[in-house]
Parts: C-alpha cells; sequence; structure tokens
C-alpha cells in the first residue's frame, strides 16, 4: 500500500519546515516540488539582479526576442495591468516615486530614450491637433490688458510674458480665451503641463 504524500518538507535555503504549495513544481524534485521555497528563490533572484543589472535587462532582452508575444498575448497582458491599476493606483504611485528616488540616473536615461522616441513637438502636436482653438490676436490684447501686461501667477510685469494655457494642452485644455493667461517664462516652466492647482501645491510644499 502506498503511503500518502507528506503536506510539506524543509527548505534546504532556510531549512524551515514549509507545506509543499510554498514550492515549485519539479517532475525531479523531491515529492515534485523544488528544493527551495518560493520566498528563498525570490531572495536569490533579487541578489543577482542587483548585482549585475546590466546583464539581467540583457538576458531579458534576449529571452523576449526569442519569445516574441502574439498581439492577443499583448492585448491580455495590457488589461490585466489596467485592472490591477485601477484597484492599485496609491500604491503604483508610491512605488513610482520610490524607484525614480533610488535611481536618478536610470530614470533620465530612460526619459531621454522617451523624448528621443517622442519629440515634445510631436507630442503637442498630437495634443494641439485635438483641442480647440479659437483665441484672437484682440482676445489676447485684452487678456493682457485685463492683467495689467503682468504674468498671472508672480504678478511681476518688467518681464517678457508668454501665453500659458491655465488646463495645459496636454490634459486637453483649449486654446481660447477663458483658458489662456500671461505668465512669464520662469512660472511658465514652473507650472508646465501641471494643473493650476497641483503648481500652487508644490510651490507651498517647498517653502
Amino acid at each position: 500500500m502506498l503511503e500518502p504524500s507528506p503536506s510539506s518538507k524543509v527548505c534546504t535555503g532556510c531549512r524551515k519546515d514549509i507545506p509543499l504549495e510554498a514550492y515549485g513544481l519539479h517532475k525531479k524534485g523531491k515529492f515534485g516540488r523544488k528544493s527551495e521555497c518560493g520566498k528563498c528563490l525570490a531572495e536569490k533572484e533579487s541578489i543577482r539582479r542587483t548585482s549585475d543589472p546590466e546583464a539581467h535587462r540583457a538576458y531579458k532582452r534576449k529571452w523576449w526576442a526569442e519569445h516574441p508575444r502574439a498581439l492577443e498575448e499583448k492585448e491580455a497582458a495590457c488589461e490585466r495591468f489596467r485592472d490591477w491599476y485601477g484597484s492599485n493606483k496609491s500604491r503604483h504611485h508610491k512605488n513610482m516615486k520610490r524607484w525614480v528616488k533610488n535611481n536618478p540616473i536610470r530614470f533620465k536615461a530612460i526619459q531621454r530614450r522617451y523624448l528621443v522616441k517622442n519629440p515634445v513637438h510631436i507630442r503637442r502636436a498630437v495634443h494641439w491637433g485635438a483641442i480647440k482653438k479659437d483665441l484672437t490676436n484682440a482676445e489676447w490684447a485684452e487678456t493682457l490688458a485685463y492683467f495689467n501686461h503682468a504674468c498671472a501667477y508672480c504678478l511681476r510685469s518688467d518681464v517678457p510674458l508668454t501665453m500659458d494655457h491655465v488646463v495645459p494642452v496636454s490634459k486637453g485644455g483649449p486654446h481660447t480665451r477663458d483658458n489662456v493667461v500671461p505668465s512669464c517664462q520662469p512660472c511658465n516652466s514652473k507650472k508646465g503641463a501641471k494643473l493650476l492647482f497641483v503648481m500652487l501645491r508644490d510651490q507651498t510644499q517647498t517653502r
């Protein structure tokens, strides 16, 4: 009579008696499972990646080149991420902020690659073509007069003024009289593609 399979075994990594469910499947392993538990293997993998991240990235690039996904698989992966992101927005944002803070050089490299593939003028042209545009020169002159030819944010009148969109063009803001205000170049650059309340909040936090 065959003896029933045990429900646990000792991990060769942490030396703990752990349920079989914590081990990955392996045909030649004891009880059909790997010798180390999932936690120990994850720690070893993390150390390997950290010790030589470029080698790991090269391996991943090679693997994906040799195992291309079909369009249906890519769409399914995107759908799974959208479902996860919908329930974990704050967690995702915190993780991203922490990663950017810990990897400033890599983040800048990613930004540079993105800008090469997606130049600012191309991205802005895409947004510009999708918004409402009816601001006339006369309306802009009236707006300047309304603000006494001063920056709407810092109130300086001794600097050159530019047009700034209160709701950024990248977020669907129209190029209309109600959405354009005069701004000096420093304030315009500081605001960037932020909404006005975000810009004011950031200024308050940095003081």
